[in-house]
């Protein structure tokens, strides 16, 4: 049964959880609960517990997309100059392969390979390639690694083949812990943004994009499933927009 439920009462609670003074949830939090609502007393009415879903008479809301914040190739480099060794470390990795969070720190020795070659496009030999493993019934990819991130494995491997108890996991740290030293030394060397892990996966795409890598490949290197998110970076950083104003300035 519905228990009386009524679009009202969900519209309610939508406008209760974005004016909730302690913690406001985003219009892209709002919809994804009613997205859930939605599923379930769809379950309900197809296995007649309810005799409708109320929820499909309540709307999404129109979400505003909002350009993500990418650090300054300056910006990057006093960041990385000031962190700890072992911060620098993650820091360096995620930036270059462009990793989620959760798979940086999710990532094991059995994933990484320092010794298969591969070329890049000027025919130069490298060796290194990261394998990230995705959900089920999805594919993994496959990330080369470039001369920093193959630099700094090198020296953890190093350094965890002489320690005691060896880690499995590349990097054995908490989100939680990288994202508040991160966030102190930025503020420190008086970088105004919110810098955590997930600032440099949206470093990495624009860096990538202002090299002139076509967005479907940031989209597969990125493990993108839509192209909605890449577009997101060419719309930032596009060439052609970026010299119709400077046009401005002759």
């Amino acid at each position: 049964m519905e228990g009386g439920i009524t679009p009202r009462m969900i519209e309610g609670y939508l406008s209760r959880r974005r004016d909730d003074p302690d913690r406001p949830l985003s219009t892209a939090t709002r919809n994804r609960h009613l997205a859930c609502l939605k599923v379930v007393f769809k379950a309900a009415v197809d296995w007649n517990f309810a005799a409708s879903n109320p929820a499909d008479r309540v709307k999404m809301e129109r979400e505003q997309q909002q350009v993500p914040d990418a650090l300054t190739d300056q910006e990057l480099a006093r960041l990385l100059q000031e962190l700890p060794d072992h911060i620098r470390a993650v820091a360096a990795f995620a930036v270059d392969t462009g990793m989620r969070a959760s798979k940086v720190f999710g990532l094991t020795w059995a994933d990484v390979d320092m010794e298969t070659p591969w070329d890049d496009p000027d025919g130069n030999t490298k060796r290194g390639l990261i394998t990230v493993r995705a959900p089920k019934n999805d594919e993994d990819r496959v990330i080369p690694m470039t001369d920093r991130v193959f630099e700094t494995l090198a020296a953890i491997r190093e350094r965890n083949a002489a320690s005691k108890t060896p880690s499995l996991q590349v990097f054995p740290f908490t989100a939680d812990f990288v994202n508040s030293r991160l966030t102190q030394v930025a503020a420190d060397v008086g970088i105004e943004k919110h810098v955590t892990m997930h600032i440099f996966r949206h470093t990495w795409a624009t860096r990538l994009r202002d090299r002139g890598v076509p967005l479907d490949r940031i989209k597969a290197l990125g493990g993108w499933k839509t192209m909605r998110m890449v577009e997101r970076y060419a719309k930032m950083r596009d060439p052609q927009l970026q010299a119709a104003i400077a046009a401005l300035n002759g």
